[in-house]
């Protein structure tokens, strides 16, 4: 995965990884990334991945929020028919 174009979506993507829990070996194993450029992106990329989780965690808040509002309330959500004439 290393390279000089490695996407800063494809490196977020690597550090959320280790956020959520995966072993520092796993991943560079995975990917074939040296130790030396996992903790490069690590420190380099660490407040973007963890800004990601955070809004990914508050999607799933607010998605559930959503669905708890359409199943309580199905006649706000219906839509209305139009009478044209």
């Amino acid at each position: 995965m290393e390279s000089k174009e490695t996407s800063v979506q494809a490196i977020v993507h690597v550090v959320e990884e280790y956020y959520r829990g995966r072993q520092i070996s796993d991943i560079c194993e995975t990917y074939m990334i040296p130790l030396v450029t996992f903790h490069n992106w690590l420190a380099e990329y660490k407040p973007i991945a963890l800004e990601l989780s955070l809004l990914k965690v508050e999607n799933e808040r607010l998605r559930e929020v959503l669905i708890d509002f359409v199943i309580s309330h199905p006649t706000r959500t219906k839509k209305k028919k139009r009478n044209v004439f």
